[in-house]
């Protein structure tokens, strides 16, 4: 290990070091709260999604939006836009975020930004990603906000802005319950710190 990479693993853990302090300050998002039941129709495209066929979880959601009006029309469709990216499917993704219209309503605002990010990060777009996420200052349910600030926190990895990257998912890791939960979010920051302290190196094949 060269004596430069050394030096900024130890500043890089003397961060997370500190930045752990702020865990117990940080354990909400304004605006959280159970969500009500939902209805069979949801509860099939859920189900569907849970099975791992997102695809047709997809289909259900829009299903759901052919039928309904306003705000909810645009909710279901962007389920159906988030179904579809899991799927991998990411032009079809674009297109239904695109169909669910706007303006955004802020209801929506969160699931928007979750989607459109995710679909910004896999297009190796972080600066995009972190121009949706930044729209939202309320999450409607834990689950929500502990999605966003993930996908915030990889936005900001990507972009080198190491210290905002590792103080978000340390606010992450207040809204988590588990102890194989918080491991997780442990190694997705000591990982994106191990690979921005890779030294660049160039390459050649002669």
């Amino acid at each position: 290990m060269s004596d430069l990479r050394l030096q900024r693993l130890v500043q890089h853990g003397a961060l997370l070091g500190l930045l752990a302090l702020l865990v117990t300050g940080c354990t909400t998002m304004p605006g959280m709260e159970r969500m009500p039941p939902q209805p069979e129709g949801v509860q099939r495209a859920m189900a569907l999604a849970e099975q791992g066929d997102h695809i047709a979880a997809s289909n259900q959601y829009e299903q759901l939006a052919s039928t309904a009006t306003g705000d909810q029309r645009q909710r279901y469709l962007l389920f159906a836009a988030r179904e579809l990216y899991l799927a991998d499917e990411l032009g079809r993704a674009e297109r239904m975020v695109d169909a669910a219209g706007g303006p955004i309503a802020n209801s929506n605002l969160p699931l928007w930004a979750e989607v459109v990010a995710s679909i910004r990060l896999a297009e190796e777009d972080p600066e995009a990603a972190l121009t949706a996420l930044n729209r939202v200052t309320r999450a409607p349910t834990r689950e929500g906000a502990i999605r966003i600030l993930e996908l915030r926190g990889d936005a900001l990895f990507r972009l080198g802005r190491e210290q905002a990257a590792v103080a978000t998912l340390v606010r992450r890791e207040g809204l988590l319950e588990s102890s194989a939960e918080r491991y997780r979010n442990h190694l997705l920051i000591w990982e994106n710190l191990e690979r921005a302290a890779d030294p660049i190196t160039d390459l050649s094949i002669e």
